[in-house]
């Protein structure tokens, strides 16, 4: 940095500073200002509905799926008891949990978009208190879809699953019957 002072008088100052950046503005990255797309899975006679919310790498200009990392809600009470759950555990919830690492000295959420390059994809069941089953028939209509929406974009990527405590399970048991199929 050089910072120059000019004076009435014409004298002049100048100072030299080197500045070290270390680390990239959080706006680049995966944010909670909100997904870049949202997919809707309306309900049938297997699974009650949900959204799948999509927030595309910094890296990935495509508008497809590279490298997808499909997260999928845990056990959300917020439907049946809005008094004892809270507010619906959504994408903006798990943006938040990321950057909350931040203060802890360890910035996931930099690691996974910007050193990793993985592109969102959040699962939000319209009823997440549902049977593991039904649940699990969402979380396969969205795979399939996230599938696809890869060949699309060319990607042969692997696709990454993260369960949140129930999600977790959803995920196990829905990729174990594919598996069998």
């Amino acid at each position: 940095m050089r910072i120059k002072l000019v004076l009435s008088n014409s004298s002049q100052y100048e100072c030299y500073a080197p500045i070290t950046v270390k680390e990239v503005t959080i706006l680049g990255r995966f944010s909670s200002s909100g997904p870049n797309h949202t997919e809707f899975f309306y309900a049938t006679s297997n699974h009650s509905g949900g959204k799948a919310y999509v927030r595309y790498s910094s890296s990935n200009s495509t508008g497809h799926l590279k490298k997808p990392l499909i997260v999928v809600e845990g056990y959300d009470a917020s439907l049946v008891a809005p008094n004892l759950a809270g507010d619906n555990y959504s994408y903006e919830s798990f943006i938040t949990s990321l950057n909350r690492v931040v203060d802890l000295g360890y910035d996931f959420n930099y690691q996974l978009d910007d050193i990793a390059g993985y592109d969102l994809v959040f699962i939000d069941y319209n009823y997440g208190t549902d049977y593991i089953e039904r649940n699990a028939s969402l979380f396969k209509d969205v795979l399939n879809w996230v599938n696809a929406d890869k060949a699309l974009g060319g990607s042969v990527q692997q696709n990454v699953v993260l369960g949140i405590s129930m999600g977790g399970l959803v995920a196990r048991y829905a990729l174990a019957d594919m598996t069998k199929k």
